[in-house]
């Protein structure tokens, strides 16, 4: 994240001072107002879709106005509920608040889908998975990465796959580089990844080129609708499937 001529800082550097001084709050809403318009500006992809994933940390859950804040974002943008997936990040999340249980339920009634950004990390636990209404797992790349083969044991992804598939969750695989790391993945009933085998990340407003381009075929890798706004630059998702 940049302004015109200042440097780029990476979110891992910024977010946890703004969620500590509660700047968070404000740079959250501004960031899922900017990710839904550059969304909605984008082709659609099959069945005439647009998704966009959005970081969202404990401190935005917890205010009051951040429910507001999202049917806002969405009415501004034109899109559907359904096309936004809000990703939590464990930081300061307080899962035995009860305005951030009840924001996440009344969120999901509506069509916004609910992921677990990073989960193996941090605070992870299986009393915060009962706890939160989701629909997603993301893997973190420092798992991913210890698949290097196709024969790789990798034993604790092959546990979390174990974990969703028994909590009805889609898994997410970061940091995916290799056609052996997203053959191992599907072949053990990971869903979609993530990662530079498909994709660096791109400034938003490359991200339609890039679809268009994937959908004429003129990029061979397996696509999906979907597109990662952790910052001003985007990461497409892919489905698992052979292509």
């Amino acid at each position: 994240m940049a302004s015109s001529g200042a440097r780029a800082h990476p979110p891992d550097q910024f977010i946890p001072q703004a969620e500590r001084s509660g700047a968070i709050l404000d740079v959250g809403h501004l960031v899922l107002r900017r990710a839904l318009a550059d969304a909605a500006r984008w082709p659609a992809g099959p069945h005439g879709r647009r998704r966009v994933a959005v970081n969202v940390s404990g401190p935005e859950l917890a205010d009051p106005r951040y429910l507001g804040r999202v049917h806002e974002a969405l009415r501004r943008s034109g899109l559907p509920a359904d096309a936004l997936i809000l990703e939590i990040t464990e930081g300061l999340l307080d899962v035995e608040s009860d305005v951030v249980i009840q924001t996440l339920r009344h969120l999901r009634s509506q069509g916004v889908r609910v992921a677990m950004d990073d989960f193996g990390t941090g605070y992870s636990s299986l009393a915060r998975l009962g706890r939160l209404d989701l629909d997603l797992l993301k893997v973190d790349r420092s798992f991913v990465s210890t698949i290097r083969t196709a024969s790789s044991d990798a034993p604790l992804v092959s546990s979390i796959l174990a974990l969703a598939a028994a909590l009805d969750l889609t898994v997410v695989a970061e940091g995916v580089e290799t056609p052996e790391q997203a053959a191992w993945l599907r072949d053990r009933g990971c869903q979609e990844g993530q990662g530079h085998l498909w994709s660096r990340a791109v400034p938003a407003d490359e991200v339609g080129v890039l679809m268009t381009a994937r959908a004429g075929g003129s990029v061979p890798h397996p696509r999906r609708d979907d597109a990662d706004a952790d910052t001003d630059d985007a990461a497409l998702p892919a489905a698992l499937e052979p292509a």
